[in-house]
């Protein structure tokens, strides 16, 4: 079974899978855990064979934290949800005890960003597979030794969790550079800008554990840019701590203009920016969050709007983890995920590269590998 990477199939596609639906436990209960638990929920609702069956914070079942987007995580959704599975899922106070149920096949992790490697690598013994928040971790060398363990258990899958791929608008951006519809890519600016989180700000504000806007915002357009074409040979970064303009050096035959900018520097007024701008031979795709339509396509005919996909970056990647893992249980056991940890590394390994040109002030290389 061949699984696009850049929209999961419909529930159809799934709904037959031998056995009983997923398990799927979340563990970490702030706003990107609600948010995964909503993702998984409402792909339920949906037809796909998931079931929430239980969850963790080591807090304690947490109210609803905010944050920077409108993730959809409503209680009439949960309601529906949980009505399909027979209840509410379970809150497990010990990790342990959560790992130990058999009735748990996949786990998404949401803790803080420091905790993600020890943290993954109980669950990766435990034997169940694993969509990761993003990032991984912000030094190149945790996501390695992530790599090695999960390659120790090659039946287990382990996806990062970067949900730029799979959003409305930005997974048309990738198909439309990969497949050359408008000739070729001559320039790319990603723009992403809003406030400090003010939702455990404890952490987000300690670089040393959140990575900063670079590793907590900005990566999202570095693993769009990884994505899209490639490794970098080299980067040049400006900024400060809480604001980080990136141009990237590519080369032949990718030899596009391709510049990245986030920030966490804007008053809470000044609302949340996701744009992007792409600029081709014969066409240019222009995407802003906040416009109605989102994404239009400029060429020599007018401005006209470009159907996207419904839902969340967050539905696209649950959707298509479960479309994997699916395809697995029916016997194709070369149905992967989309991104790898390898990306993770090469994406992680970008950021550390712009960091290190930001604080030197030069251009820095990129490692080839």
């Amino acid at each position: 079974m061949a699984v696009d990477a850049g929209a999961a199939p419909p529930a159809a596609a799934v709904a037959g899978m031998p056995g009983e639906p997923l398990g799927v436990a979340v563990v970490g209960l702030g706003f990107m855990g609600r948010t995964h638990l909503a993702a998984w929920r409402r792909a339920a609702v949906d037809g796909y064979p998931v079931r929430v069956r239980a969850v963790h914070d080591r807090a304690g079942a947490t109210p609803h934290a905010g944050g920077n987007l409108d993730t959809g995580a409503d209680a009439d959704a949960a309601a529906a949800a949980d009505a399909l599975a027979g209840g509410p899922p379970d809150f497990e106070a010990e990790l342990d005890g959560l790992l130990a149920r058999p009735d748990i096949d996949v786990v998404s992790l949401c803790t803080p960003t420091d905790t993600h490697v020890p943290v993954a690598e109980r669950i990766l013994a435990a034997g169940r597979h694993l969509l990761l928040e993003k990032p991984v971790a912000i030094h190149a060398a945790e996501v390695r030794r992530l790599m090695d363990l999960a390659a120790a258990s090659p039946e287990l899958l382990v996806m990062p969790a970067m949900c730029i791929r799979f959003w409305p608008g930005w997974a048309e951006l990738r198909e439309a550079i990969g497949d050359g519809r408008h000739g070729r890519l001559r320039s790319l600016h990603l723009v992403r800008q809003g406030s400090a989180p003010d939702w455990n700000a404890a952490f987000y504000r300690d670089p040393s554990r959140s990575g900063g806007v670079i590793f907590d915002l900005h990566v999202h357009d570095a693993d769009m840019i990884h994505a899209c074409l490639g490794r970098p040979r080299a980067v040049t970064a400006t900024g400060s701590p809480e604001h980080v303009s990136t141009v990237y050096h590519f080369g032949e035959p990718a030899g596009a203009e391709v510049l990245a900018s986030g920030s966490w520097a804007l008053p809470p007024s000044a609302g949340f920016r996701m744009r992007s701008l792409a600029v081709f031979e014969h066409a240019a795709l222009e995407y802003d969050l906040a416009a109605d339509p989102p994404l239009r396509r400029h060429d020599a005919e007018g401005t006209s709007p470009v159907p996207i996909a419904v839902g969340t970056g967050y539905d696209g990647q649950v959707r298509h983890l479960a479309s994997v893992l699916a395809a697995r249980r029916a016997g194709d056991r070369t149905a992967m995920p989309d991104p790898t940890l390898a990306d993770a590394w090469s994406v992680t390994s970008m950021l550390e590269a712009e960091a290190e040109s930001m604080a030197r002030g030069r251009t820095v290389a990129l490692p080839s590998d």
